[in-house]
This record gives structure tokens, C-alpha cells and sequence, in this order.
């Protein structure tokens, strides 16, 4: 589990569910990450755990690999109770 901010919002605890995680290679440029993740808000209990898909852009530059656009969607539709 890792804490992730994405801009100006608040920080989210955030756990990637290993069995959904599919990796593809970007000829030319890096990776693309697809799976779904389990988040909570650590300063919001009352609203519980929520799921969503996400997709991970990773740019490898000379051997160092970069997270340039992470897109999170489709958020608490029960994905990881199906």
C-alpha cells in the first residue's frame, strides 16, 4: 500500500490489486500499467474503501523509468466484489 496525491487533492492510501495488473510495452517509448486499485481516505474513515481502474503511463528515458500520467476512473462501482 502506498499514500498518492494527485494534484491538489488529498492524499489517498492506496493498494493496486496484483491479480488485475496487466503491463503492456510502448514500442519507443515505456509502458502502459491497466488494473484496478482498493483506496481510502486516511483523514476520512466514514467514507470507507473504494475501488476504481486505473491506467499507469510509464516513459523510459535512457534506462530511468518515469510515471508521466496516471488516470483513475470508474471509482466505486464494487470491481473487486465481483
Amino acid at each position: 500500500m502506498e499514500s498518492r496525491s494527485y494534484g491538489d487533492a488529498e492524499p489517498q492510501t492506496v493498494e493496486d490489486e496484483l491479480d488485475t495488473l496487466e503491463v503492456y510495452p510502448l514500442k519507443g517509448y515505456g509502458a502502459v500499467e491497466i488494473g484496478i486499485h482498493r483506496f481510502h481516505h486516511p483523514g476520512h474513515p466514514e467514507d470507507g474503501e473504494g475501488d476504481a481502474k486505473f491506467i499507469t503511463i510509464w516513459q523510459n528515458k535512457d534506462g530511468d523509468w518515469k510515471v508521466t500520467r496516471v488516470i483513475s476512473y470508474y471509482h466505486n462501482h464494487g470491481l473487486l466484489a465481483k
